[in-house]
């Protein structure tokens, strides 16, 4: 039979599978799995999309309760442990895996049906089915990393450390568990994660693997394999978990790997409650974990091999190894960008609190660049680095080393490149278009674009120096304005600033 085409790349059509899964569970029906998966072109490679990007499916679950019905216990299994290879959320909790689903209780919105339970009891009755999941036990299932031991994260690879002073009024060492307080020399660190943790100079002596971690952090000697289970991206976690990962394939994956934006919903500017919400794909905002895989490699050593791909890659590839503040590579970079006043330009981004007149210097330099502007958009919407969300499952540029510049959301000082040019970068464009503005869809947590200062100010700028007067009224009401988080005071007195340039 042909092979149904279906874009697995969105939310909509794992959906649309999941409800024609769940009437032929409620009927009781039975059906050939194979030939249902195998007619609509859902390979092995195709699961890694059912995930839909974060923790499990509906899909994965009816999947698998349909090859019980069959009695076929042995396919239900091995269909667990192909989508558990593409588990990619490491730090999750182990109930939060298809495998936990299947030895503890019905999860995410599954334990709401009766029939659902009543599959589920009867399968926890059923020996021989447990005696199939007692098999999966070899799995790398134990996700959850606050349950690892010191030892574990002595060996992880380190993402930040600072031998600083402790600035917190108390804290205690990882390793030794030594009490510390304020002003204490010690060592802050990241392993990829939303906290920062503190030890003391005697917890490299206490664990070897530890001093050893640090020396290769400090001198950029990791391995790629070292990553390996730490990446938290599910077809990269999958190529380094085979050891088969090549610099070029991995550089292959970050120019044209497959990327979802984040979502958001486009709002009426003066009613909330009017709006409309972008296109839901799987694996949404996984942009910023290439841009990681860029510092990965970094770190392993590799910023030669990273440097001479400038001119065998598009040119917002170059453009996009400036986020890094590493200053021997970002000198390299634009030395080969050879873009006149971009050194001094793409500096400014980085700035806290910019004032108009580095706003001014941004927008000319954009006016003046049509080419870089190009670049500069695809690198901003493919990678995402200069949103910032605080509550979603996504690494935060700003916790790695190298990154620390991106914190107080200052990334999104690069709309003020578009000032002349709003059009080449979607967002803008479509918020003028349209005469709405985005945020965060509160369902899931997204929140990459709930800080609206730099992308508001850079339409109220593009409007006052080309005149809009009428556009100008419309945006600068002060029903937007007094939107919370809009620093309005400041944005007024840059528009005055601004006309008198």
């Amino acid at each position: 039979m042909q092979k149904e085409l279906h874009d697995f790349t969105l939310k909509q059509t794992w959906e649309n599978l999941e409800m024609e899964l769940w009437e032929l569970l409620k009927n009781k029906q039975k059906i050939n799995v194979d030939a249902f998966l195998s007619e609509r072109g859902i390979t092995k490679e195709v699961l890694a999309y059912s995930k839909n990007g974060r923790f499990i499916s509906h899909f994965q679950q009816y999947i698998v309760y349909l090859y019980c019905l069959n009695g076929d216990y042995q396919k239900a299994v091995d269909f667990i442990r192909i989508v558990a290879e593409f588990d990619c959320y490491h730090g999750a909790e182990r109930i939060f895996s298809i495998v936990g689903v299947f030895i503890y209780e019905p999860k995410f919105g599954l334990e709401k049906s009766p029939y659902i339970n009543y599959l589920h009891e009867e399968l926890k009755q059923s020996k021989e089915w447990k005696n199939y999941l007692k098999t999966l036990e070899y799995n790398p299932f134990k996700l959850d990393e606050y349950h690892y031991d010191e030892a574990y994260f002595a060996e992880k690879p380190i993402f930040y450390l600072n031998k600083t002073t402790l600035a917190l009024k108390k804290s205690k060492c990882f390793f030794t568990g030594k009490k510390l307080i304020k002003g204490d020399c010690v060592y802050k660190v990241n392993w990829n994660q939303d906290d920062y943790h503190y030890f003391v100079e005697e917890a490299l002596e206490n664990y070897p693997s530890l001093k050893e971690n640090v020396y290769k952090y400090e001198n950029n000697l990791y391995k790629i394999t070292d990553f390996s289970n730490h990446f938290t991206n599910v077809w990269v976690n999958q190529l380094l978990n085979t050891k088969q990962a090549t610099v070029d394939l991995l550089l292959d994956i970050i120019v044209y790997g497959y990327q979802a934006p984040a979502p958001y919903e486009l709002h009426s500017i003066y009613d909330f409650k009017d709006f409309e919400e972008s296109k839901r794909q799987v694996y949404e905002a996984m942009g910023i974990k290439y841009i990681q895989l860029l510092w990965v490699l970094l770190k392993c050593g590799y910023e030669q091999v990273l440097l001479d791909k400038i001119n065998q890659y598009p040119l917002y590839y170059g453009i996009t190894l400036l986020v890094f503040d590493y200053p021997y590579l970002q000198e390299q970079v634009i030395k080969k960008l050879n873009i006149e006043g971009l050194e001094e330009t793409y500096l400014l981004t980085r700035k806290p609190n910019l004032g108009i007149k580095s706003i001014k210097k941004l927008a000319d330099f954009g006016w003046g660049n049509s080419t870089f502007l190009d670049a500069l958009s695809i690198s901003l919407q493919r990678y995402e680095y200069h949103l910032w969300a605080a509550y979603v499952y996504t690494p935060y540029l700003g916790n790695v080393q190298w990154g620390q510049h991106f914190k107080g959301k200052r990334g999104s000082q690069f709309y003020y490149l578009y000032i002349y040019h709003p059009e080449k970068m979607p967002i803008l464009n479509e918020c003028l278009i349209k005469r709405k503005l985005p945020s965060g869809i509160s369902s899931g947590g997204w929140s990459q674009y709930e800080n609206l200062d730099s992308l508001y100010s850079t339409i109220i700028y593009y409007l006052t120096v080309t005149n809009q007067t009428e556009n100008f009224k419309f945006w600068s009401d002060e029903r937007v304005m007094r939107r919370s988080s809009l620093n309005r005071d400041k944005i007024r007195q840059n528009v005055i600033k601004l006309g008198m340039m």
